[in-house]
């Protein structure tokens, strides 16, 4: 996803040169005929039930159910304080030029009609007068779209995705508010609507190269474009057919998502993009009756969730395309710096829609407990509130084990335990960048193109987290996607797959990315192990043989990273260690690691040819990544060296958190190490 300014999206000139898009005149497009590409929609009924046909609102609550919020923020007003944020926080005071953030030159984007959406609600549930005065000045930017509808020219620009939160915010904007309008202003919504969803229909009906069903730029168009058919059915001949077509798109999407719970593209696409498969299921359910929350993608998300918020409850275990880019807060800032903060609506409406469990209701008070912002947009909050989570004591209930193998992505997560902020944990990753399941995906759908575009080149990557700090880290989000940026392996100082693009698994042979796996997985209180198959994961001219890390930590202190090789040409091979501050050198086979409160002490146990400490200097993403990768320091790495072999051993062993990091030695004779603390 690129950075458009808010400016980018509503008057056609603006579209057509922001998001190089054909700008069609009029609302009424001839219906597209049909492409090479063109699915069959198989999605079953789509009629509403009784209980909506020719009613709203309907889409994520009815006027029943907004009298129960109603209800609920009169009994427990404390329980809401932050969820309905005061008028000024709003932007809904009287005085115009307040309003003016919200619509820069008389224009709104996509991203930002979704506050037209939440003052719609509050005004519903609060029946407060200046909400309502607030909503309807965004009612003149909406209906300008009546007359403009936009081709969405895919792989370009983000056109495809500012439609999709448009087509949301507008359809909610009219479920709230359908009568508050005049006859003329509500049919001027519709016929605004009618003429972006006939867009995104136009361009899911006409496509001529695959889709990238796991993409966000894929399922964000489909579900407006589903929301929009719901809210518009019974009212719009058309509206059926695109509900037909969302569900499709939808579903395909959900199949190529989350097989073990895991999201591949972590956790700031999690935050971005994984709500729209829960908004579109919702409304699925709520007005037709298919329920999809008991299969994929919906199953074990909490697990990804809770596993991937390190102790202490401020941040993640940062994998993929995550952290701030250029234009967003911290970015500037020191790496690891900035807290992070996950995204709750879906776990919201996953305790809504599939009913509470252990490991959802934990991961909700982990971080419902925290200052999270509501995102200037609280629509969820409020109608999927969880106020009997907030009411109670704060103690987390968490299941057990503390630990999880997310088994198709191959991801290995381990945390000393639930109730210590200072825990050591550690993720483990060596599997395909969208889990073993793609591969039969993809014969069974020869239209699917994976994109893999935030997944990064890193099997065999570890982070590790003690006392609050990253000790072993990530580079986060990049526009050139290395294997040198993680704690992983290079080969004649290549790196895996074809890495050095943005997509570094383009065009790469998927049955070979699912030989890359975990193996020999142990985990339980006490520690985790585990082997990475790491050799399919790079380029066939290195011609090895074998190549396996296995990866130990016991007792939240002791660390082993054994690394062995095969080849049939004699390979250098690199070792890399990535933290936040610079390491510091004990004697020629020891390191000292500190940060903050936490230290490690590294000792290389095997014969190298060099080994170094340099700035981790990573191409950042700008937006142009292949002209301008914006080249940054994110922390520091070491860099082991060894000398070209046809096979070898890496083995280097940590201690964390030694009372005398000065002498701690280690030893290691007939593959077992032992320490001298």
């Amino acid at each position: 996803m690129q950075n458009l300014s808010r400016r980018d999206f509503i008057k056609s000139a603006s579209v057509a040169a922001a998001l190089g898009t054909v700008v069609a005149k009029g609302a009424g497009q001839a219906t597209p005929a049909p492409s090479p590409l063109t699915l069959t929609h198989t999605s079953g009924p789509t009629r509403l039930t009784a209980d909506f046909a020719g009613k709203w609102p309907r889409l994520l609550a009815s006027e029943s159910d907004i009298a129960a919020v109603r209800a609920r923020l009169s009994r427990l007003p404390s329980a809401f304080t932050r969820m309905i944020p005061p008028d000024d926080a709003l932007g809904i005071a009287q005085d115009e030029s307040t309003f003016s953030a919200f619509k820069p030159n008389g224009e709104l984007a996509g991203y930002e009609i979704l506050h037209a959406a939440w003052l719609a609600l509050l005004h519903r549930v609060t029946r407060k007068p200046s909400y309502l005065q607030a909503a309807r000045r965004f009612l003149p930017a909406i209906l300008e779209m009546r007359d403009t509808s936009v081709v969405i020219e895919a792989g370009r620009s983000n056109g495809d995705l500012m439609i999709g939160h448009w087509l949301l915010g507008v359809s909610l904007y009219h479920d709230w508010l359908h009568d508050q309008l005049s006859s003329d202003e509500a049919q001027g919504v519709r016929t605004a609507i009618t003429a972006q969803a006939r867009a995104v229909y136009h361009h899911f009906n006409t496509r001529h190269s695959g889709w990238s069903y796991e993409q966000n730029h894929v399922f964000i168009p489909a579900a407006g474009l589903g929301v929009a058919g719901f809210a518009l059915s019974g009212t719009e001949a058309e509206a059926d057919d695109w509900i037909s077509c969302a569900t499709t798109f939808m579903r395909r999407s959900g199949d190529a998502l989350c097989a073990d719970g895991l999201f591949y593209e972590g956790v700031s696409y999690f935050n971005y993009a994984f709500h729209w498969h829960v908004i579109f299921a919702a409304v699925q359910r709520r007005l037709t009756g298919k329920d999809w929350f008991g299969g994929q993608p919906f199953v074990g998300v909490e697990d990804f969730v809770l596993h991937h918020t390190l102790p202490g409850g401020d941040f993640a275990f940062d994998f993929a395309d995550w952290g701030p880019r250029k234009g967003q807060p911290g970015y500037e800032k020191p790496w690891h710096s900035v807290p992070t903060r996950w995204s709750v609506w879906s776990l919201l409406g996953l305790r809504r829609f599939r009913g509470p469990n252990p490991t959802l209701n934990a991961s909700l008070r982990q971080l419902l407990g925290r200052d999270y912002s509501l995102q200037r947009v609280g629509i969820f909050h409020l109608l999927w509130s969880c106020e009997d989570l907030l009411a109670s004591p704060a103690k987390v209930e968490t299941p057990a084990p503390a630990y999880h193998h997310f088994t198709d992505h191959d991801v290995l997560v381990w945390r000393e335990n639930w109730s210590d902020k200072n825990a050591t944990a550690l993720w483990l990753k060596c599997g395909p960048p969208e889990g073993h399941r793609a591969t039969d995906l993809r014969r069974e759908r020869p239209e699917w193109k994976p994109n893999a575009g935030h997944a990064h080149p890193d099997a065999g990557h570890f982070t590790i987290w003690s006392r609050g700090r990253f000790l072993a880290g990530d580079t986060g989000y990049t526009a050139i996607k290395r294997t040198r940026d993680h704690n992983c392996l290079l080969i004649a100082d290549d790196g895996q797959f074809r890495d050095g693009r943005y997509h570094a698994f383009d065009g790469v042979d998927f049955a070979v990315l699912n030989d890359i796996r975990l193996r020999e997985v142990s985990a339980s209180a006490r520690g985790v192990s585990a082997t990475c198959v790491l050799a399919p994961a790079y380029d066939s001219v290195h011609t090895m043989n074998s190549l396996e890390r296995r990866v130990s930590l016991n007792d939240a202190s002791q660390l082993f990273v054994h690394d062995r090789w095969t080849s049939r040409a004699a390979k250098e091979l690199t070792w890399l260690w990535h933290t936040d501050e610079k390491p510091e050198s004990l004697d020629a086979t020891r390191w000292l690691i500190r940060n903050g409160p936490a230290s490690m002490v590294l000792i290389v146990l095997t014969p190298f040819a060099s080994i170094t400490v340099e700035a981790a200097m990573v191409p950042a993403y700008t937006g142009t990544p292949d002209r301008n990768p914006d080249w940054r320091q994110r922390g520091w790495r070491i860099v082991l060296t060894t000398t070209p072999a046809t096979s070898g051993e890496i083995v280097v062993a940590g201690v964390l958190n030694p009372a005398r990091p000065a002498e701690v030695k280690a030893a290691y004779a007939n593959g077992n190490v032992s320490f001298l603390l």
